[in-house]
């Protein structure tokens, strides 16, 4: 293997650019001591210098000035990020400074001055993980493995059969995304839906350069997070992507197995992206109950889980290091979430007063109500004698 073969798409935040060049500085802190009369000075050494990462990056097409809108939202985004570095692999940094560059006589192009600094870790070691930077990390990780094993395996060319099952894998799974019920904002929903829409009608065209199209395709799941009005829904439309299967078709032949390994690689694709973003979803939510945190940790990992005897090794590994994440993350890891418990009134009550009684105000009435739907048929008549689902707080 040559440097070539480990050379990796530049990108930050998920978001890839084009590089001139690429520079890196470090080095070591040191406070040099000079003594009066003293021929050799003494050098005291302060540990090593933090690393900048320093980017002559371009943008370059005819969609190039929408690459940048989302480029700049990355660069200027709170705390750190990852970058993908061609030859040093994913690192941790902050953006420092950024400038763009436009010309008229350089029609279809921007050009992007990047400096970048390493994150290094906070002064003082906090006593509760960072379970959620954790699985952001390892869904992006998974994200990107799925994305070069999808560049590798897919077989662009031979009969148009072959490419005609990527790109047909390509338009069933971009209409199935163009008819979810999406009830975020209306712009959000208007992007996610015209670039979904423009990714399936585009599909022979994308699947012929297959590592970009990956990319692409990534990007355009994760916008169902802010096409939608809650982490939640986000989670339920995620996990509906588990629902399907690859349509392959028999045959014993080179080119109908490549067909079919085809379809199968558009579907491991869009399902480790919608994993991935599932768990960082399940990573953040606020639960209600142990019981909702962990029937949710379940869903997701027998949904993953399903993967892992499809995928590629780098896919297999980063998928499994998602799931560990995962259960480190939900339920919580500090929280004493309440637990759902059974509570039989001995009289027929009100929900106002069943609130009361557990929680010391009402604040928790329509909590309540929601829970036991169709147990609780009124709000002022909760039948005596018949079970209803409450939350008792450890």
């Amino acid at each position: 293997m040559v440097w070539s073969d480990r050379w990796r798409q530049a990108s930050f935040r998920e978001v890839p650019f084009q590089l001139d060049a690429a520079e890196i500085g470090g080095g070591r802190r040191a406070e040099v001591h000079e003594f009066p009369f003293g021929e050799l000075p003494h050098t005291e050494d302060l540990g090593r210098k933090r690393r900048m990462y320093r980017f002559d990056a371009y943008l370059l097409g005819e969609d190039y000035d929408r690459e940048l809108e989302d480029l700049l939202a990355a660069l200027e985004g709170p705390g750190p990020g990852i970058l993908v570095h061609p030859h040093l692999g994913s690192l941790a940094v902050f953006c420092t400074t950024f400038t763009v560059s436009q010309s008229s006589l350089q029609g279809r192009m921007a050009r992007v001055s990047l400096e970048f600094t390493e994150s290094g870790r906070r002064r003082f070691v906090s006593t509760r993980p960072d379970v959620v930077g954790a699985a952001d990390e390892s869904a992006a990780a998974a994200k990107e493995a799925a994305q070069a094993e999808f560049g590798d395996q897919v077989v662009a060319g031979g009969p148009g059969f072959v490419t005609g099952a990527t790109a047909g894998e390509v338009s069933a799974v971009g209409r199935e995304l163009q008819a979810l019920d999406l009830n975020g904002p209306a712009g959000e929903v208007s992007e996610f839906l015209r670039e979904a829409a423009r990714l399936s009608d585009q599909a022979l065209d994308q699947v012929a350069r297959p590592f970009e199209f990956a990319q692409e395709w990534g990007r355009t799941l994760d916008r169902i997070e802010h096409a939608v009005d809650s982490r939640r829904a986000a989670l339920e439309v995620y996990l509906g992507l588990y629902d399907s299967e690859p349509a392959t078709s028999g045959g014993a032949g080179i080119w109908q197995q490549a067909a079919n390994r085809n379809a199968r690689a558009v579907h491991n694709l869009t399902q480790v992206a919608a994993g991935a973003q599932a768990v960082r979803m399940a990573s953040r939510i606020e639960w209600e109950s142990f019981e909702e945190a962990t029937d949710a940790a379940k869903r997701i990992s027998d949904a993953m889980s399903g993967l892992l005897g499809s995928v590629a090794d780098s896919s297999y590994e980063a998928v499994r290091a998602l799931l560990e994440k995962l259960a480190a993350a939900v339920p919580p890891p500090g929280q004493q979430l309440p637990r759902v418990a059974q509570l039989t009134p001995a009289a027929t009550t009100s929900s106002l007063v069943l609130a009361y009684s557990q929680d010391g105000d009402v604040s928790g009435e329509a909590a309540l109500v929601e829970r036991n739907r169709g147990r609780i048929r009124h709000p002022g008549f909760v039948t005596g004698g018949e079970p209803v689902e409450v939350l008792v707080r450890a």
